[in-house]
């Protein structure tokens, strides 16, 4: 596995360039339109801080 091998310079490497191919396609004229039908519980489900969960959840509701 790529991740468990790496050391943090890749991992800076490899998140900035995902992070680079997803503003590429989510900030094109033409985004793609995802929906998604969740179960009531993986909203209960907290994983990270109070801070991810922020985050997720502004990520998630636009």
């Amino acid at each position: 596995m790529l991740l468990a091998s790496s050391n943090a310079k890749d991992l800076k490497k490899i998140l900035k360039a995902r992070m680079e191919r997803q503003a590429a396609i989510l900030e094109r004229p033409d985004p793609p339109y995802v929906w998604a039908l969740l179960d009531e519980n993986v909203l209960d489900d907290r994983i990270g801080g109070v801070e991810a969960c922020r985050h997720s959840s502004a990520t998630c509701s636009n």
